[in-house]
């Protein structure tokens, strides 16, 4: 592998608030930048430094790449790679459009179906046949013109690459080998309605661990209205550092910040069906992660996974897996991928 890293990337991040999957990619950049100075990268002044305007939890990724727009086109116009992110607020196209930069951009499209509807075989195979333009389906015009796609979900079309969120420098930040984790079980969501998996996973781990004599967390990550204060992001990774098994559910799809915030913190994670990759993909083939379809399948793993914790559960046995887990789905290793296939096509050098 190259270790070539003397490059210039300009990011255009959506134009209103903040999307986790743009996210990813800053956070992989600055970890790739403190073990590669001379990688240089910028991205727009107002995108976000933190999750909650009113709550503000700071995110990981550098503060000091941000300049003005007007001052970031003139970066982009000699920069080596412009990596365009989508946002459900506004993608900046016309950033692109203004320096004629087509010929070196990649496209990263985090777009999600919403709500329920991702379960819908419908929509689907509406998907797939090319008739749903609605939120989560391919960007038509992006693929014909960008030299590069990214896509969080599937499906994975025309040539496009599989690029999920990944694990945030800021997810581990409490997490310590050294301490034992004395939290069993923890179900945590900011909101229950959909998918209401979120709520009946609850009440099943819930009722699963007073049965069975396991410590859990279940409260929400904050309460609504928000003005009334969350249970911050920093508590919440603090629980998750403290956490043996965490539950994860779908969200707006298949793809969670959740599941990798779980995974971030060196917990055993059940999953509902992780389904990001292809049918034979052993990209997330790790003895840690246990998936469910329904709630009977999350009813079973429950015991499960009680019954490992119960007879086989060492701490120090997850570590080396953990390491592995982090080489290969941080934040970093995301963007590496988005290097790799630049160079692959020539539009960065090795």
């Amino acid at each position: 592998m190259s270790s070539n890293f003397n490059y210039k990337i300009a990011v255009v991040t959506p134009t209103q608030r903040d999307d986790f999957y743009v996210d990813t990619v800053l956070d992989g950049l600055s970890e790739l930048q403190k073990e590669n100075p001379d990688l240089e990268f910028y991205y727009p002044d107002y995108y976000p430094l933190s999750d909650n305007p009113t709550y503000p939890t700071p995110k990981g990724f550098s503060k000091e790449a941000r300049m003005s727009r007007e001052k970031l086109l003139s970066f982009a116009k000699s920069a080596d790679l412009i990596i365009l992110g989508h946002g459900k607020y506004g993608i900046d196209y016309d950033f692109v459009e203004e320096i004629g930069g087509w010929n070196k951009t990649v496209f990263i499209d985090g777009s999600e179906i919403g709500k329920n509807k991702w379960r819908d075989l419908t929509l689907q195979l509406e998907i797939i046949r090319g008739t749903y333009e609605g939120p989560g389906a391919p960007n038509k015009e992006m693929q014909k013109k960008c030299r590069l796609y990214f896509r969080r979900e599937k499906p994975y079309t025309n040539g496009m690459i599989p690029f999920p969120l990944g694990i945030e420098s800021r997810y581990s930040k409490y997490y310590d080998s050294s301490k034992e984790k004395d939290i069993d079980f923890a179900c945590m969501f900011g909101q229950e309605d959909f998918p209401l998996t979120r709520k009946y996973a609850g009440e099943l781990v819930e009722k699963f661990c007073k049965k069975n004599g396991f410590t859990y967390h279940t409260k929400k990550t904050h309460k609504l209205p928000i003005s009334r204060g969350p249970l911050s992001q920093e508590k919440y990774l603090k629980i998750l550092a403290r956490t043996k098994v965490g539950i994860s559910t779908g969200a707006a799809g298949y793809d969670s910040r959740r599941f990798w915030e779980i995974l971030g913190n060196n917990c055993i994670v059940i999953a509902e069906r992780f389904d990001l990759f292809e049918p034979d993909s052993d990209t997330m083939n790790y003895k840690r992660i246990f998936q469910y379809n329904n709630l009977y399948d999350l009813e079973y793993q429950l015991e499960e996974v009680g019954e490992f914790l119960r007879n086989g559960y060492d701490q120090k046995d997850l570590d080396a897996e953990y390491q592995e887990i982090l080489k290969r789905h941080s934040t970093k290793a995301r963007v590496m991928t988005i290097i790799d296939e630049a160079r692959k096509i020539g539009i960065l050098r090795n």
